[in-house]
């Protein structure tokens, strides 16, 4: 019986790319930095000891037909699935071992470029082993001719799903601080790419995937870039990534801007999802919203948070990552993380304030409102006596201004003026209430001594006159 051969789909090996290198199913690896391992096993150097024909086995205790018969996967249910393909939850029979199994759409096995893309997916992900990467397992072709590639089976709910759940309450300062450690182990997965030489491209909150026993994996690597090395597609004039994340070299399709610091743009963006709610670029069609992308600065989260509190350094942290000129960035992974770990250790609730030489910082009689921690400069502290200046104390950095002010809530009793330009963290009765609410056992500490102080002050300070 004929069959008509031209509605058939082409074979893996019509759409693989004609190259000496193989770069195909085989799994050559595309980077040398990539190709630590050897290869193959060699084989015993004694002509003695020749290699076992499958006759001279020795006779087994137990049949081993069933390692041998049947499909190596059993289906267990579709997990999810996209426009280019799906995910399902297969066992593999012979070490039944429970797997995530992903496979082209149909529409797509004829489209050379989703093909080669697929097996790049699989290709690149496979060779970056870290804990905080999903692993693939197989990469290869079922009996129906399909392409698909296996990979551990994740449990959990992703970034996005999370937020949903927690929605106002992400802002506490517990669920704050935890959100922002998921944040800097995204950051320890990312840093490895890039230290093979892989770019994301597409990191979102989507495709943070955290385990139901506390595991976290950065998914769906299918757009990555592997720089400075051979590809089995080419991105030049390609819109690559999810246009609301998107960093604006990507939104400009320039390839060649396109490096670390797009993916510290994504992060960006994740943690811009994680204090509004939202991506970083609004909703709207494609064209204004690349329009948008490159013209514009994204819009500080302090002003689009209308159900809490945002940390004036995280908000910091989060415009800089986000920055249009990848110049203005942190220029790696690991730097932003460092930030974010200065964050944790303390301080994130405090704002930060420049004041230039001559600035008056605190004028004697006005009613306290803050309190300062001199990072950078020198600053004097003085009283106005009978018309005249009368220089108190000069502070430098570490050193704290107005106190006082702050827990008695009287009057200012000195001014002080900035001697050069003057960096300090800003402290307001908010701030320093917040930043204490992380640690318990230190706020009771503070506000017993403060009460102390308040107390002391007031037997201290005569009554006033009639």
């Amino acid at each position: 019986m004929s069959t008509d051969r031209s509605k058939e789909p082409p074979t893996l090996s019509e759409l693989l790319p004609d190259d000496p290198e193989g770069l195909s199913v085989e799994v050559a690896s595309p980077d040398p930095r990539l190709d630590e391992l050897p290869t193959a096993i060699e084989p015993p150097s004694d002509p003695s000891l020749p290699p076992h024909s499958a006759d001279q086995l020795p006779d087994l205790p137990v049949s081993l037909s069933p390692l041998q018969q049947g499909p190596s996967y059993e289906d267990r249910g579709l997990l999810g699935s996209g426009g280019m393909g799906e995910v399902r939850y297969v066992v593999d029979r012979r070490l039944r071992r429970p797997m995530a199994l992903k496979t082209l759409a149909p529409h797509t096995v004829k489209d050379r470029q989703a093909v080669l893309r697929f097996i790049e997916e699989a290709q690149i992900t496979g060779q970056l082993d870290h804990p905080n990467i999903v692993p693939i397992h197989t990469l290869g072709v079922d009996e129906e001719g399909g392409l698909y590639f296996t990979m551990k089976l994740v449990r959990g709910k992703t970034l996005n799903e999370l937020l949903s759940e927690l929605g106002p309450h992400r802002l506490d300062s517990s669920n704050l601080e935890h959100l922002v450690r998921i944040v800097c182990r995204v950051c320890d997965a990312v840093a490895f790419a890039h230290s093979r030489g892989v770019i994301h491209r597409d990191l979102k909150a989507g495709n943070v995937m955290i385990g139901s026993h506390g595991q976290l994996y950065v998914m769906d690597w299918g757009l990555a870039l592997l720089r400075d090395g051979p590809r089995l597609v080419s991105d030049e004039g390609v819109l690559i990534g999810t246009p609301r994340y998107m960093a604006p070299e990507l939104a400009r399709r320039d390839l060649k801007a396109t490096d670390e610091r797009t993916d510290v743009y994504g992060i960006g963006g994740i943690l811009y999802r994680i204090l509004t709610l939202e991506p970083p670029h609004p909703a709207g069609t494609r064209s204004e919203l690349l329009e948008l992308i490159v013209s514009r600065n994204v819009t500080d989260p302090r002003e689009e948070v209308t159900d809490g509190i945002v940390p004036p350094e995280l908000s910091r942290i989060v415009l800089k990552a986000l920055a249009r000129d990848p110049s203005e960035r942190y220029q790696t992974v690991d730097d932003l993380r460092a930030d974010l770990e200065q964050f944790l250790q303390g301080g994130g609730w405090l704002a930060t304030r420049t004041f230039p030489a001559g600035a008056i910082m605190i004028r004697e009689g006005d009613a306290p409102e803050e309190a300062y921690v001199v990072i950078r400069g020198t600053c004097e502290a003085y009283k106005t006596i009978g018309g005249k200046r009368v220089s108190l104390r000069k502070m430098g950095p570490g050193e704290v201004i107005g106190e006082t002010g702050l827990l008695t809530k009287k009057a200012r009793s000195a001014s002080v003026e900035a001697l050069s330009k003057v960096t300090v963290k800003v402290v307001t009765a908010p701030a320093l209430e917040r930043e204490l609410s992380r640690n318990r056992w230190l706020g009771a500490f503070v506000t017993g001594l403060a009460e102390r102080f308040r107390e002391l002050d007031a037997k201290l300070t005569p009554p006033d006159e009639g």
